[in-house]
């Protein structure tokens, strides 16, 4: 499974981007970190869950994609990375 976020395709979309009518808008974290006994909670109550059943070092939890860092989860705020732990997801 690889990781690295990949580069945006060359597109006319990347160069002037415009939002369409079922785009849906990109919203920032309450915060950028969590401690990790609050986000054991979260998975344990079904709030958060991790990117599969094998990898416990990312988790989705409030709509954003989080990595565990040991001692806390930080907020993933790259958009191709994102995009790429969704696609990642889904498989």
């Amino acid at each position: 499974m690889n990781l690295t976020p990949r580069p945006p395709a060359a597109t006319p979309m990347a160069v002037n981007p415009t939002p369409t009518a079922d785009a849906t808008p990109v919203t920032r974290p309450d915060r950028l970190v969590i401690d990790t006994a609050e986000m054991a909670h979260l998975l344990t109550q079904g709030k958060a869950k991790y990117l599969s059943r094998i990898v416990h070092s990312f988790a989705r939890h409030n709509g954003h994609w989080w990595l565990d860092n040991t001692t806390e989860w930080l907020c993933i705020t790259d958009q191709d990375y994102t995009t790429r732990l969704d696609q990642l997801a889904d498989q």
